[in-house]
């Protein structure tokens, strides 16, 4: 029984370290491949348990050898295992430039391949990168709402700080500069959002210039329509 119960756990500490990882950081490519590995491989583990569980009935079968509360204490634990292992391996998605989770899919542009320092008007490398993101939405996300987020650091502006009252005012106008360029390369009007958090939300603290220059990005997010269904139906509204 101790076995089983450190399984259990085990399973939950994978299934907690998805999520984290799919919330902070969705560069970390190879993080979340190590992550989905060992869940596939819990699963395996449950696979077995439920061989023992079968077993374990068998032998009551045969000579009473476990209890009644020691089989509903095993299939208890067995249960548990298994749902919290049924969504894991879809709790995080890689695909192209989106990482996907609970029905969202997101992507982070780095500051420095859309902008310049301090400044809202998008690069030609980043009108390029752009386009590609443009691709992956318009074959993937096509039922969705797109929503742009600009971000910063939290450092003061200082070389265009009289265009921009502070940090949140200049990821605000990144966000909408990133739509407009969404919206020339295709993507319908009806299904842009845009906004900007500043240094509010970063990914990574600002303790080092490495971190700063991960936390200045701009993020697209894919989210489904409310009202919409798993199949991107318009419920019809129901009269009465």
């Amino acid at each position: 029984m101790r076995a089983l119960q450190k399984l259990v756990g085990t399973v939950g500490g994978a299934a907690i370290l998805i999520l984290a990882v799919g919330c902070s950081d969705p560069a970390a490519d190879m993080q979340i491949s190590a992550l989905q590995e060992r869940v596939a491989r819990l699963k395996g583990e449950q696979r077995d348990l439920y061989q023992q569980l079968a077993a374990a009935h068998d032998a009551r079968e045969r000579d009473g050898r476990l209890s009644a509360q020691q089989l509903r204490d095993l299939e208890t634990q067995l249960a548990d295992a298994r749902r919290q292992l049924a969504d894991a391996p879809a709790t995080v998605v890689k695909s192209g430039s989106f990482t996907e989770a609970g029905g969202i899919a997101w992507a982070n542009i780095a500051e420095n391949i859309l902008f310049d320092s301090g400044e809202a008007k998008i690069k030609p490398q980043g009108r390029e990168r752009l386009r590609d993101l443009v691709r992956e939405i318009q074959a993937k996300y096509s039922d969705r709402d797109i929503w742009v987020v600009g971000h910063t650091d939290n450092d003061p502006i200082i070389r265009t700080k009289e265009l921009y009252d502070d940090n949140r005012q200049l990821s605000q106008m990144r966000g909408y500069k990133v739509t407009m360029v969404l919206a020339e390369l295709g993507i319908e009007n009806e299904r842009l959002i845009s906004g900007g958090q500043g240094q509010y939300r970063p990914l990574v603290s600002n303790d080092s210039k490495a971190n700063k220059a991960k936390n200045r990005r701009v993020e697209i997010i894919a989210v489904r329509r409310p009202g919409v269904d798993e199949l991107g139906v318009q419920p019809q509204a129901q009269g009465g």
